[in-house]
């Protein structure tokens, strides 16, 4: 089913479209836009790896698996913009990143 931009008012009969959360706090982090946007789309993934035991460590830590070229695509933002996002949410302790692979 593909969802139409609709151009007109919300009424309270209206069928919400699918949505992503925006956590509060991300609003007091010096993040650029691009790396909410980022962290949001993480976020969600991670919410999908939590029903899943095998993406979770033995302390509970929920991880989950996002090549940066899907990542890429996501966001519709080129590599080097992810991977810049991904440095600043790192360094602010948002996310901690393992390679997987080659490179």
């Amino acid at each position: 089913m593909s969802e139409q931009l609709k151009t007109n008012f919300f009424y309270a009969t209206d069928e919400l479209p699918s949505f992503m959360v925006f956590p509060k706090f991300l609003m007091d982090v010096p993040l650029a836009e691009t790396s909410r946007i980022l962290y949001m789309i993480l976020l969600d993934r991670a919410k999908l790896s939590a029903t899943n035991p095998q993406w979770t460590d033995e302390t509970g830590r929920v991880f989950l698996c996002y090549p940066i070229s899907e990542l890429s695509c996501a966001i519709r933002r080129s590599e080097t913009t992810v991977k810049e996002s991904l440095r600043s949410l790192e360094q602010l302790g948002l996310l901690t990143r393992q390679r997987q692979g080659i490179g």
